[in-house]
């Protein structure tokens, strides 16, 4: 009985060994899945902080793009759909050769704390401002909300598209926005649009036919029936007539067209002020004004012309020889022009306008006049009705951008 009783005791002492090593691996395991789960979700934590920096980055790319832009140092040419900026992280005097159709920057980024947005050597990595283009036809994506389909390659704001990739420690974000200036319902009657009487004599062509905003000045210059001609610029929609007026309208040879019709005379109701032209409120029109000058010395953007800073008493005279530049011109007074005009956007004159000015304005020109006076245009400019001009003109005034995607890509 002894020897059978030894041998079970030494039987239960294996057992438990063995139990005790199966045990002891077991919590091996489990404390090595553990250390290696904690490691994980370390890497995948940092990870995802790398890309949450990332994409604040490329965030701040298209920020830098967009400040650039509505202080007027960047824009894009419509005429060259490929046109593109390239902003490198670099400082001006590194700044890579580029293609004739791109223009290269510097980042505008303090040195010494630059967020890597961009790339200091070309690649695709580099900040790039370009149009949106369609890829069927390769032509400019608009977006006009009076249209439908609101994106298409005919008319309204030309789409612009921009590229950021941030980087942060190995890690990268690559994100697209598109956005436009913001563009506003515009009223426009005419090409021409006067409430007093209207003479216009030859070498003057006035058109209601809708154009691009960048229609070339020489086409425009001899309209419809011209060599060359106005008609290639032409948008196909959105037409209105080329002279509206408040009295009668009389022409010495001049080229006019539009529909219904090139002239619509006896008409009432003209504008309260300029503000219902631009589909904005008398206070959001003042405040689009800002100061007001008697000598202006440049012509883009918004130019109030005006004596007194009263506004709509037009009580001056003024006189213009070479009007040049992009934008919106109140003029609160009498204006007339000489020399060569090649203005895009909107013209609006409080009193009498008269013209042996040569050139073109490619968007509009509206005259209230005083009673009993003509508006004439004995020279020229001519006028071609661009709603594109006036609008991009007044967009880039009010530095407003209406974003309108924003995604991340690969």
């Amino acid at each position: 009985m002894t020897t059978v009783t030894g041998r079970i005791v030494r039987n239960e002492r294996g057992v438990a060994l063995v139990m005790a090593i199966v045990v002891l691996l077991v919590i091996s395991l489990l404390a090595t899945a553990v250390m290696q789960n904690l490691s994980t979700q370390r890497k995948i934590s940092g990870h995802g902080l790398r890309t949450s920096r990332a994409l604040s980055a490329a965030d701040a790319g298209v920020a830098e793009v967009i400040s650039r832009m509505r202080s007027g140092e960047i824009t894009l040419n419509e005429d060259v759909r490929t046109s593109a900026v390239q902003i490198y992280l670099t400082t001006s005097g590194l700044v890579p050769s580029v293609g004739t159709d791109t223009l290269a920057l510097a980042t505008a980024q303090r040195a010494g704390d630059w967020l890597d947005y961009s790339s200091a050597t070309r690649g695709e990595d580099v900040l790039t401002l370009g149009f949106r283009l369609d890829a069927a036809s390769g032509a400019i994506v608009r977006y006009d909300d009076e249209q439908s389909p609101s994106l298409n390659t005919t008319c309204g704001m030309p789409v612009y598209r921009v590229t950021s990739t941030g980087k942060v420690n190995g890690d990268r974000t690559r994100i697209q926005a598109e956005f436009i200036w913001k563009p506003h319902h515009l009223n426009v009657n005419a090409a021409l649009c006067a409430g007093v009487d209207v003479h216009v004599e030859g070498g003057v062509s006035i058109c209601g036919y809708q154009h691009e905003a960048d229609s070339e000045f020489d086409d425009a210059a001899l309209g419809r029936s011209g060599s060359p001609s106005c008609v290639h610029h032409e948008v196909g929609m959105g037409n209105l007539p080329g002279i509206w007026s408040g009295g009668t309208v009389t022409s010495n040879g001049a080229q006019m067209a539009g529909i219904p019709s090139a002239t619509i005379e006896a008409q009432s109701g003209f504008y309260d002020g300029p503000w219902e032209l631009l589909g904005m409120t008398r206070a959001e029109f003042v405040t689009l004004l800002g100061t007001h000058t008697a000598t202006p010395s440049r012509f883009d953007g918004v130019v109030w012309v005006d004596d007194d800073g009263t506004l709509a008493n037009g009580l001056q005279a003024f006189d213009i020889a070479g009007l040049s530049g992009e934008g919106i011109l109140y003029v609160d007074g009498d204006l007339h022009l000489t020399g060569v005009t090649a203005f895009r956007g909107l013209i609006y004159v409080e009193g009498d306008f008269t013209s042996e000015a040569t050139g073109t304005v490619v968007g509009g020109v509206v005259v209230h006049g005083r009673p009993e006076s003509i508006c004439s245009l004995t020279n020229g400019p001519s006028v071609v009705y661009s709603r594109d001009a006036i609008n991009r003109a007044l967009g880039r005034a009010n530095r407003e951008i209406i974003m309108l995607s924003w995604r991340e890509v690969r």
